[in-house]
Order: C-alpha cells, then sequence, then structure tokens
C-alpha cells in the first residue's frame, strides 16, 4: 500500500468545521486545536495507518482505579465504539482511534475527528467526577458509545 501525504486533507480540515480553531504541524504530527480540546495526528507508515489520540483529564486520586476499570471494559467495546482509551504518562485518561491510510479523505477524517471530540467531552465529566467503588458498575458506557 502506497503512503498517504495527510498534509493536504489537514490543511483542508479547518475551515470545514468551526469548532476547529487552528491545525498545527509539529514535527510529524499534526495537532488539531479545539476550544476545549487537542487531537493529536499521528502516521504509522509500518502499520499503515493513523492514530489519533484526545487526553480527557486525569481522575482524582480517590476514584482512580474505579475509572481505570471503567476504562478497561471500555476497551471490551472498541469493535463497537471504533476506539479505546489509555492512560498517559500522568494517569490521565487518553482517547485513541486508529484510521487505516488507505481510503483516508478529508469527510473521514473529519467525522474521526468530530467522534473523538464527542467522546473526549462525554468521558471529561465522568473522570473529573469519578465514583465511589460501589457506583462504579453503575457508570452508562451507551451514552459515550458513538461508532466511528
Amino acid at each position: 500500500m502506497a503512503h498517504v501525504d495527510i498534509s493536504p486533507l489537514m490543511e483542508a480540515i479547518g475551515p470545514l468545521d468551526d469548532d476547529i480553531l487552528a491545525v498545527t504541524a509539529i514535527g510529524e504530527t499534526w495537532v488539531v486545536r479545539l476550544e476545549d480540546l487537542d487531537i493529536q495526528v499521528e502516521e504509522d507508515r509500518a502499520a499503515q495507518r493513523h492514530l489519533l489520540t484526545a487526553v480527557v483529564a486525569g481522575p482524582p486520586s480517590a476514584g482512580r482505579l474505579e475509572v481505570y476499570e471503567t476504562l478497561l471494559q471500555y476497551n471490551l467495546l472498541r469493535r463497537e465504539t471504533g476506539m479505546c482509551s489509555a492512560l498517559g504518562p500522568d494517569g490521565e485518561v487518553v482517547l485513541l482511534a486508529e484510521v487505516p491510510s488507505e481510503g483516508m479523505n478529508v469527510p473521514l477524517l473529519l467525522d474521526v475527528l468530530q467522534n473523538i471530540a464527542a467522546k473526549a467531552r462525554a468521558f471529561a465529566p465522568l473522570v473529573a467526577q469519578a465514583p465511589a467503588p460501589a457506583q462504579a458498575g453503575d457508570l452508562d458506557l451507551g451514552m459515550i458509545a458513538i461508532r466511528i
């Protein structure tokens, strides 16, 4: 499969979405700046895909374990949500979406960016208000299961 130069796609998305404040290249990583969120777009040439990541927030220490357990459960829904979660270096919640390089186009890229932004915004209050251990199983992941 041939390499897909994402630069023209990244340059084209800014004017198509009013929520996008800036699209900037930093080395080989692109950053899409929204009012409340940055989404990074990186190319994985070896795997022929692009990885989009959004840092949501770090959970309070009292509810951290419950948030992490819920994120592991969310990862089981990867095929349904099109996304998975991970932990950043400081324990913050990070959402990840992989998009194959082949067939990458402006509408697809914009759709994935909008979906990861919507999920990050839905996750943020859940992470910030980490439930007590007895409430951890009560989180409704259906509200953040947006298929990309």
